[in-house]
């Protein structure tokens, strides 16, 4: 029994971090977050354009928009996924990303 009210209580809270992250996306501003990353990224001394070419095996300068919120995520920079996945949506063009063009945003 306890362990059932523990996993109900991990759901519960789950959800509840769902709720408040769509909350938040309310004021969401893409520009701010860009300026955002590209801090953290200079202070954690990472290189953006590595993260991404892991993911561009054919050397395109694209990648998926899947790829693309993968190597942010995996970055470590304290972001959601729903943050990520707004952004690829106003740098996805013909369902690839120009990782290039991000950077240059930057």
């Amino acid at each position: 029994v306890w362990l059932m009210v523990m996993d109900r209580r991990r759901k519960l809270q789950d959800v509840i971090d769902n709720l408040n992250e769509v909350e938040e996306m309310k004021n969401f501003n893409p520009d701010e977050w860009m300026e955002e990353f590209l801090s953290w990224m200079n202070r954690n001394t990472s290189k953006i354009l590595t993260s991404f070419r892991k993911y561009d095996r054919n050397i395109t300068n694209h990648v998926s928009r899947k790829d693309f919120v993968d190597a942010i995520l995996k970055t470590g920079m304290p972001t959601s996924y729903l943050k990520v996945e707004a952004v690829a949506d106003l740098l996805e063009k013909n369902e690839q990303i120009n990782y290039k063009e991000f950077v240059n945003c930057l």
